[in-house]
């Protein structure tokens, strides 16, 4: 027998066992989640919640999180957002179990406890709002890489631009990813279950 030919009958199969070992061990493609490489730590910000308990932000759980900055006097993006995200857990009883729903607030001086609870469960009674001082919402956008703005507005008040993105968030309390859009309630809550389960 050659020594070309005893090459290949070790080799072949060695190379064929590594080739279907890094096919498994691939992590599944997502369409609509940009995963991070590193999952990176959000800042240790505390907040509050509408049912006025205290939180960490990167507090470590059972849970992924799926993490959405509006406000509630949000004209459009904040509604259809958040409705839309209701399905996407709603419809999914993994994501049930294993996903929460988090809005929080980048207008802290209006959006109080109660007003952010109220508004937030009328979408997901078991979604979670956030509110805090406008130093820890500050903290915790720029540590989460979400941009916002108070925009006064012509007749008197303001409004505030910010970013429809979604971070997503692991069990350890560190961002794994984002959700930038457009994205389908469908695609959405695929990727999702995809990622939780891995």
């Amino acid at each position: 027998m050659s020594k070309r030919l005893l090459l290949l009958i070790v080799v072949a199969p060695a190379a064929l066992g590594l080739l279907v070992a890094m096919i498994l061990r691939a992590p599944t493609p997502v369409q609509s989640i940009t995963l991070l490489d590193h999952p990176r730590p959000l800042p240790q910000t505390t907040l509050t919640t509408g049912e006025e308990t205290t939180i960490v932000a990167n507090a470590a759980g059972d849970q992924w999180r799926l993490m959405f900055f509006g406000f509630t006097h949000c004209p459009d993006i904040c509604p259809t957002t958040l409705e839309r995200l209701a399905r996407v857990r709603g419809e999914s009883e993994l994501l049930r179990d294993r996903l929460r729903l988090e809005f929080v607030t980048v207008d802290p001086e209006r959006d109080t406890p109660q007003t952010m609870q109220q508004y937030a469960t009328y979408f997901d009674p078991d979604i979670r709002s956030l509110t805090g001082s406008t130093e820890a919402i500050t903290e915790l956008a720029e540590g989460a890489g979400i941009a916002f703005l108070r925009v006064p507005l012509d007749g008197g008040g303001y409004t505030m631009d910010h970013s429809a993105a979604l971070v997503l968030v692991n069990p350890a309390g560190a961002i794994a990813g984002y959700i930038l859009p457009p994205w389908t309630v469908d695609v959405l809550r695929r990727d999702l279950e995809t990622v939780v389960s891995s």
